[in-house]
């Protein structure tokens, strides 16, 4: 009898383990689902953090924005080839960072510091992380990316 429930309970970790894959595997594929629906070039997941704050200086200080969610840098099929999306809890409205050559990036404490210049209001925005270690993932991906947009960008503007 005691063989009998050892085997049971380990066929139901086993069991339990894969379900844990199972569920993971397709967590990632409902969270590409849903950043697929909010933009339909998006064709991967680079990197993400779990939690992210967003605040825009208005000039004379920092203002707390009613965006804050998970963090997803993408991939894309259309230009953009990158992006951040963060996508906010606090309403239907998500935040879009498009990496273009004229994306700029400096960290500062807990938060990364972006700006877009050719952005139609060239917003200076602050993204606060939780966990450092989540910041220096994403400024690395991100710095990467822009890296490869501005080395696009000067081939496409070199005389042919």
């Amino acid at each position: 009898p005691d063989r009998g429930r050892r085997a049971r309970d380990a066929g139901a970790m086993a069991d339990e383990k894969l379900k844990l894959k199972v569920d993971s595997a397709e967590n990632v594929r409902m969270t590409l689902k849903v950043l697929q629906r909010a933009d339909a070039a998006v064709t991967g997941v680079v990197a993400s953090a779990p939690h992210v704050v967003v605040y825009k200086f208005n000039g004379s200080g920092w203002e707390r924005m009613e965006v804050e969610g998970a963090l997803f840098v993408v991939s894309r099929s259309g230009t953009p080839r990158t992006r951040a999306v963060v996508l906010n809890r606090l309403s239907p409205k998500n935040l879009t960072l498009d990496i273009t050559p004229s994306f700029e990036m400096q960290r500062q404490d807990q938060f990364l510091i972006t700006r877009n210049s050719r952005e139609p209001d060239a917003s200076t925005r602050g993204l606060w992380f939780h966990a450092d270690e989540d910041r220096k993932r994403i400024q690395d991906v991100l710095a990467r990316a822009s890296a490869a947009a501005a080395k696009a960008g000067g081939r496409a503007k070199a005389p042919g």
